[in-house]
């Protein structure tokens, strides 16, 4: 015998229930019962660990994919240094540039080296302050120092000794200089081109 109830939930959410005869012949009323009890447990419990798992592989993925975009980018940045080691600098200017506006700070270091010394660019005492100080400010050491030495004479900026002697204290408390010092086995200050 079946019987259709209404749940009376809500008006909307419909649900059938099936009445079978109990009794001692029937053996599988009991179970069934207990069997469809269990039912919306394990189904939430499903949707929770597949909501679980899609959200772990989502930052899985976005780790190996930001892990990419920094091996990527150090790649590039690598394969400038070697183009301008080779003395290759339009190479050099076209892998470094898009790298220094996006904030890499030994790109930035090294376009303002290009346009103090006019290598594959025209020389641009302005645009090599504007790059030196962009990696400066992010630390540094050699940009720092270079930067000390652009406003002491003046190149690129106005003279601001006082502006040269912060600058220059930074580059020191940076370590440049104290490497090369120690390589050549003395107290002085290295003077190091770029």
């Amino acid at each position: 015998m079946k019987t259709i109830n209404r749940s009376p939930i809500s008006d909307e959410a419909t649900s059938l229930r099936v009445q079978l005869p109990t009794g001692s012949g029937n053996r599988y009323s009991s179970n069934l019962h207990r069997q469809w009890s269990v039912f919306p447990a394990l189904l939430l419990a499903l949707l929770l660990s597949t909501t679980t798992l899609l959200s772990c592989t989502d930052s899985t993925s976005e780790r190996v994919q930001i892990d990419n975009t920094k091996a990527l980018h150090q790649a590039r940045v690598e394969e400038g240094l070697a183009a301008y080691q080779q003395s290759k600098y339009t190479q050099t200017y076209k892998l470094l540039q898009p790298l220094a506006q996006e904030g890499d700070i030994r790109s930035q270091a090294l376009l303002g080296e290009m346009y103090s010394k006019g290598n594959g660019v025209s020389r641009s005492p302005e645009e090599s302050f504007k790059w030196y100080s962009r990696a400066a400010q992010q630390g540094h050491a050699e940009a720092q120092y270079q930067l000390a030495s652009m406003y002491a004479h003046g190149m690129g900026v106005a003279q601001d000794l006082a502006q040269a002697s912060i600058w220059s204290l930074r580059a020191e408390a940076s370590g440049f200089g104290q490497t090369a010092a120690a390589e050549e086995g003395t107290d002085k200050p290295a003077k190091e081109n770029l």
